[in-house]
Formats: C-alpha cells, sequence, structure tokens
C-alpha cells in the first residue's frame, strides 16, 4: 500500500498525473475500487482578486483552517507572492510552468501619466545582448515612489534575418546622453557580452558609477524580484505606461530556484522578451537599497543599546551577514519583520540564519530561531528546540505571527 500526501505542484509531474487519475475516478471515466483519494482544493471557478471569493476559495482548499493556519496568515500571502505560487500552495490549484509572474491588471495600475524631468536624480539600468535578444535601458527616478521610464529599447524587426545586430554605438551613445541630461546616481549594468564597452563607459563616467548584476546572479536577482513584485501589487512604484515595457512584463514567467523566484522567459528559445522587465527590476532593487528612512539612524541606536543590553525592550534579531551558504534572503527577512514588529514592546530574541552550520547553535539560545534548510524548508526552533519544519514561501509571514503570539503568552505569563 502506498501513501501520497501532497499539495498542488506543477503539471507534468507524477503528482499531477495522480491528481489526474483521481479526477478521472471523480467524473466516472476511471473504474478503480482500490484507489482512494481526499482533494481539498478551491473552485477554479472562483475570481481570488474579489475578497469575498478569495474567502471562499480559501475556505474550500484549507480543512485545517483555524487550526494550525489562520486565515489572516493566508490574506497576506496573497499580498505578497505571486499569483501561481499562491494558488498552488494555498489553494491547491495546479499550474503551469508558463503562468505569468505579474498578476493581470497590477501593473496597469501603477501607471502615472507623467515623465522623468531632465536634471533629475535616476538610476539607469542596462540589460545588453548581441543580438538574439533585445537590448534595454530604463530610468528609474529617485523619488518617494520611483517612476519608471523606458529610455532606449533595441530589438531586431521582424522582418530582419539572423545576421542583425544590436548597433552598440547608437546604444554606448543613448547612456552617454543620458548622464548628460539627468543627474545619474548609478549605472546597473546585465553586461552579457558588453564589458568591453561597459569598461569604456566607466573610464568616462567612473567605475564607482557602475555596478554589475554578475557574482551569484541568482541570489540577487531572487532579492530583486521580490522587492518588485511586492511594489507593484502595493502600488509603491509608477510608470509612464510604456508599451514595450509591459509586453515585456507580461512575458515574465517565475522560476523557483534554490535562492527564491526569478523570472525568465517561458523557454530559452522563446521569441517573447524580457529585457525590460530585466532592466525595470535591477533599478528598483537598487533604490531600495539607497533609499533610506529618515528615522533609521533612531532606529540604528535603539538597536545598539540592545545589543549591549543596555535597553531591554522589543524584538531583539540576530542573523548572519550575506553569504553563499543562505537557503533563503536573511537580509531582506530581517529587515521587513523588523518593520512589521515595531510596535511589539515585549522582549523576544530570534535568531534567523541562512544555514544549518551557525542556525542550530543560535537557535538554542533564543526565543524563537529558524535555521535555512535546503529545497525551500526550513527549521523552526522554540525555546530552543526543534519544533517544526516551514516552507520558504510563506517564512516571513510565519515568523511574524509567531512572533506575535510569544508576545502575548509574555504578557500573560505563559
Amino acid at each position: 500500500m502506498g501513501i501520497n500526501i501532497t499539495t498542488a505542484g506543477v503539471e507534468n509531474s507524477l503528482a499531477y498525473r495522480l491528481y489526474k487519475y483521481s479526477k478521472g475516478i471523480e467524473e466516472g471515466t476511471i473504474e478503480d475500487e482500490g484507489f482512494y483519494y481526499k482533494i481539498f482544493e478551491a473552485d477554479p471557478d472562483l475570481d481570488i482578486s474579489n475578497k469575498a471569493e478569495r474567502k471562499k476559495a480559501i475556505e474550500q482548499a484549507n480543512p485545517a483552517l483555524g487550526d494550525f493556519v489562520s486565515y489572516e496568515q493566508i490574506e497576506r500571502a496573497f499580498h505578497s507572492i505571486p499569483e501561481n505560487e499562491f494558488r498552488r500552495y494555498f489553494l491547491n490549484q495546479w499550474t503551469t510552468t508558463a503562468d505569468r509572474w505579474l498578476p493581470t491588471g497590477v501593473w496597469e495600475e501603477c501607471f502615472e501619466e507623467k515623465t522623468i524631468e531632465k536634471g533629475s536624480r535616476i538610476i539607469l539600468g542596462f540589460d545588453g545582448s548581441y543580438n538574439r535578444d533585445s537590448t534595454a535601458l530604463v530610468g528609474l527616478s529617485m523619488e518617494e515612489i520611483p517612476h519608471l521610464e523606458v529610455l532606449g529599447h533595441w530589438a531586431k524587426p521582424i522582418q530582419e534575418n539572423k545576421a542583425w545586430k544590436v548597433p552598440r554605438d547608437e546604444v554606448l551613445a543613448k547612456i552617454l546622453q543620458c548622464f548628460e541630461e539627468y543627474e545619474v546616481v548609478e549605472l546597473v549594468v546585465d553586461p552579457m557580452g558588453w564589458h568591453n564597452e561597459i569598461s569604456e563607459l566607466e573610464e568616462i563616467v567612473g567605475d564607482n558609477m557602475v555596478l554589475y548584476y554578475e557574482g551569484n546572479f541568482r541570489k540577487k536577482m531572487a532579492q530583486a524580484c521580490s522587492r518588485f513584485y511586492s511594489a507593484t501589487l502595493e502600488k509603491k512604484i509608477s510608470h509612464s505606461g510604456n508599451v514595450d515595457l509591459h509586453q515585456h512584463l507580461v512575458n515574465c514567467v517565475p522560476k523557483e530556484t534554490m535562492q527564491g523566484t526569478l523570472v525568465t522567459k517561458a523557454s530559452k528559445d522563446s521569441p517573447h522578451k524580457i529585457d525590460l522587465a530585466i532592466g525595470a527590476i535591477m533599478c528598483f532593487d537598487r533604490w531600495s537599497d539607497m533609499k533610506t528612512e529618515p528615522e533609521e539612524e533612531v532606529r540604528v541606536g535603539f538597536e545598539i543599546l540592545k545589543s549591549l543590553g543596555l535597553r531591554n525592550r522589543g524584538v531583539k534579531i540576530i542573523s548572519c551577514p550575506s553569504c553563499a551558504r543562505q537557503q533563503f534572503q536573511v537580509i531582506d527577512t530581517v529587515k521587513n519583520l523588523e518593520k512589521k514588529l515595531d510596535d511589539i514592546s515585549t522582549p523576544i530574541t530570534v535568531s534567523i540564519i541562512g544555514c544549518v552550520v551557525n542556525g542550530p547553535g543560535e537557535a538554542t539560545m533564543t526565543d524563537i530561531g529558524v535555521t535555512g534548510g535546503g529545497n525551500g524548508t526550513h527549521m523552526i526552533y522554540l525555546d530552543g528546540k526543534k519544533n517544526n519544519v516551514v516552507k520558504n514561501i510563506d517564512l516571513e509571514n510565519y515568523l511574524e505571527n509567531l512572533i506575535r503570539d510569544k508576545s502575548q503568552k509574555i504578557q500573560l505569563g505563559k
């Protein structure tokens, strides 16, 4: 006898074939009295963009709702992860690997009828290619709500043959023109095949102005994609409505990796390009790194007092620096949790370590701990002891709920 328990995944897998077999029995097209199945899944006809219908879908697919998972937790996930992941993990709906990355309509809602004024402080994003892909140049303003604009786009015309190549001199001239017309804070580049030209640019504009998205590219882009996705859903970025950029974002499909969710084309040879989207994502990632809250210095001061044991109030997070062993985005997770948990005054210690090398040791000395594990699953520690495993997809929300529950228990003397 074999037992298989799983949530929905992607089609063309063994689990999906078992699912289809079960549906065949349910529909009467297959007879098998020795095969037992039980499926909890949301009605695919429910419109999950509608909150009432989304609530109904969540209830249909989550028999443990109210026991070890809450409606509020799942609702928060809806606003923070790609739609295809939400459908798989929380509605138990099977998806194809070619699902679009951004939910339908959210990018259009970020449209603002304006352009970036000449002389404005901007970040330039450059995604270069030689002949097959397009070459993209985008600008992002350094405003509170940054505005995105396409400044250059070179793609092979439909009627051209395979001999067509990107006009490199024209591209370089356009980049230099942008440096003259705007106050360029930084040029961030994915320089595939453009290293010589970028080196020339560095000599002209200064090597401190150019940031390469190379070396551990996946980890950087996983963070960048997550930031851009959240900003789009929360309308914390605007754009001028460029048709090509919109299409490139539509062409993006999510790809799950050990480092997190990346965006890619539907297939390696797909004619549907995503270069403008990559440029935009890189720009916003750098904007996020550069943007500092006004109260940041005060917060850092409090953290110093915490570390010295001179301030025993609120959540104290112990985390590891960035390194290649990390199994999830530690820095972003910590940063987001610190903002979300700023209202908690109860003294709580939390260790957030990205790997199993140093994680268990730290976790045994804190109220709550998490250590990064393989295959997107991480070990949770409570009061220094192993408690359960949580998936990467909802780690941040899970930790927030766990810390809040711990705070309430401490206040009640439990």
